[in-house]
């Protein structure tokens, strides 16, 4: 794409975005240097590990910065963190933030007096954290038998979409969330003590299994100048990902919408999603089209959706 064909808006968003990668690539730098002082495993996964072969660096259209790791490192790394942890810096995820929604990552690492909102993120804006982060993901130990690994992997969705679905009406279910981590942690060390090891990703999104030996050892790569990891055999973990790689690779275009809103210097932007509201209208609407006995239901919803997002914004103001 030339310059010359790029419109206003989308030069906007150029800048915009590579705002945000220079702090994310801040960000990088410190969660880099703190593994390497405690000798903590970590590795580039997803389009972050794409734009690391293909570019070396960043995608310039592009603002997901995904790192993964296995579940003893990934506890060791908030240990650390949590001791060497800066002031400008924040670790958000479901235990040290009551509003935080598990989707989309295990933990962020963020930087403060930021914020971003995001096309992709504005389901989840009621989390305490606004800002500019990277987003680290466990990758636990599974199965090597693909019957158990199946069902284990179906029983894990299940709930994460549970767990979902609850967020979006504001119901934080801490406990469930905790029992789910609990379960997901002593499988992975379960299994962990076995030969023949595979690795899935905890996400709600498709999950990636992948042989222990096509993780390990770990491929030494430069990002922006920085020595860092992707898997041993990331041909394979990118073509599980992505298909043909090598195509997904010319992605070359701004999407006009993507940054929604930044700001470097202020930490007090907070929003709210009025989405509790949009579904109690939408729901009132279709109970009044259809107009019969399960109108009755459809009310009742509508009217559990509307006290729950209420009391939210009560407990939870601007």
């Amino acid at each position: 794409m030339s310059k010359e064909n790029i419109s206003i808006q989308s030069m906007d968003q150029v800048s915009m975005i590579s705002n945000i990668q220079k702090k994310q690539l801040e960000i990088f730098k410190y969660f880099d240097k703190i593994c390497k002082k405690y000798d903590i495993e970590y590795f580039l996964i997803e389009s972050t590990c794409l734009d690391a072969v293909t570019k070396k660096g960043f995608n310039p259209y592009s603002i997901l910065f995904s790192i993964g790791m296995t579940r003893n490192n990934y506890d060791l790394f908030l240990e650390k963190a949590s001791l060497d942890l800066k002031e400008k810096y924040v670790i958000s995820n479901f235990e040290t933030d009551k509003k935080y929604t598990l989707i989309g990552s295990n933990t962020k690492l963020g930087l403060k007096d930021t914020y971003l909102k995001t096309k992709s993120f504005q389901t989840f804006s009621h989390n305490s954290f606004h800002g500019i982060y990277l987003s680290i993901n466990v990758l636990d130990y599974t199965s090597s038998n693909i019957v158990v690994r199946n069902i284990l992997n179906f029983l894990n969705k299940l709930v994460l979409n549970i767990l979902f679905l609850l967020d979006l009406v504001y119901i934080n279910f801490i406990p469930l969330k905790k029992v789910h981590s609990f379960i997901v942690t002593t499988l992975s060390r379960h299994y962990s003590r076995k030969n023949k090891i595979v690795f899935t990703t905890n996400l709600l999104k498709k999950s990636t299994t992948l042989p222990y030996q096509d993780l390990y050892p770990l491929k030494k790569i430069e990002f922006e100048k920085i020595e860092t990891f992707i898997p041993n055999n990331y041909e394979i973990y990118l073509k599980k990902q992505f298909g043909h790689y090598q195509q997904a690779s010319t992605i070359n275009k701004v999407d006009k919408k993507i940054v929604k809103k930044l700001d470097l210097n202020n930490c007090n932007n907070k929003t709210k999603s009025f989405r509790g509201f949009y579904y109690t209208i939408m729901l009132l609407i279709i109970s009044l089209i259809l107009f019969n006995d399960f109108s009755f239901s459809v009310l009742g919803i509508a009217i559990l959706i509307f006290g729950v997002t209420l009391l939210y914004h009560i407990n939870y103001p601007k």
